[in-house]
């Protein structure tokens, strides 16, 4: 049996804070069929997309440029609004997309949507938290990253989506990501992965969004936009963040580089990103060569 979630679900996965889930039951003929006439992909960036390098393989540009004219291709990623409506306009996709980690809903000229922000207490919660763990504190502030950013000590401060508290030793971070958990009750709180060069170490990171935002309730909100059935779209990721994304849609595809957990709930793992996994499911599931 093949299981897929109802427009009620949220995720479960590793460091996930979980509600009730429910679900829809389809066989494994039915999911055959299912994957026989895909209507739409939904893409993670970072380790699905694109490698270390962040530049899409002309393999990989080339079959969505192809499956461009056949479905509908939405990016749905944990970076900033900006990065991911201009790679949305480089690949020509003119879909709604994720950003954020579920907390926008964009299309590629940067008009949002939808969104959901962070309860700003929540946010100088965060902030504390990560001072005292000693963690690196990533904020998306106007569809950019901000390394730099710290709570002013009076008045109000730029409304926030999407905050990141990061480290090298996964270890520690799951250990903050309990905490977060346990003690800031109103947001959505998950273990996320990245590297962000080839010279630089793998970073892991408690991905934080309002606690109805992840890419699974945006990728709802943005089905209810553009009238879409999601059971018929295929999503395609590589880390912890994309249960939700999984989850979200009929037909769920693992990379080759995911994490073991991804790659369990999956009904088919693909090549990984250095070796054009994205080009090979679109080939296989869309384009049929």
């Amino acid at each position: 049996m093949v299981f897929y979630p109802s427009s009620q679900t949220l995720s479960r996965g590793e460091g996930v804070r979980s509600v009730c889930i429910t679900f829809v039951c389809y066989n494994k003929p039915v999911m055959d069929t299912l994957r026989s006439r895909i209507e739409g992909i939904i893409i993670d960036f970072d380790g699905t997309l694109a490698g270390v390098s962040h530049v899409v393989s002309p393999r990989v540009r080339a079959a969505i440029a192809q499956a461009n004219d056949k479905v509908k291709i939405s990016l749905c990623t944990g970076r900033p609004y900006k990065f991911v409506t201009a790679h949305a306009r480089d690949l020509g996709l003119e879909t709604l997309h994720v950003a954020e980690g579920g907390a926008r809903v964009v299309d590629r000229n940067g008009k949002i949507y939808w969104e959901k922000t962070i309860d700003p207490k929540s946010v100088r919660a965060l902030f504390a938290i990560a001072s005292e763990e000693g963690m690196d504190f990533l904020a998306q502030i106007d569809g950019i990253d901000r390394f730099d950013w710290a709570p002013p000590t009076e008045g109000t401060f730029p409304a926030m989506a999407h905050v990141v508290m990061h480290a090298q030793e996964r270890a520690r971070t799951e250990t903050v990501l309990a905490r977060v958990q346990a003690g800031v009750p109103d947001v959505h709180a998950i273990l996320t992965h990245y590297q962000e060069d080839e010279a630089s170490p793998v970073m892991w990171g408690a991905d934080i969004t309002a606690a109805d935002a992840n890419k699974q309730h945006a990728l709802l909100h943005l089905a209810r936009i553009e009238g879409l059935d999601l059971k018929n779209f295929m999503a395609i990721g590589d880390g912890y963040n994309d249960f939700p994304l999984l989850m979200a849609c009929g037909f769920k595809v693992a990379m080759g580089n995911a994490v073991p957990e991804l790659k369990a709930i999956a009904d088919y793992v693909a090549p990984t990103v250095d070796e054009d996994g994205m080009a090979e499911v679109i080939e296989k599931f869309v384009l049929h060569q």
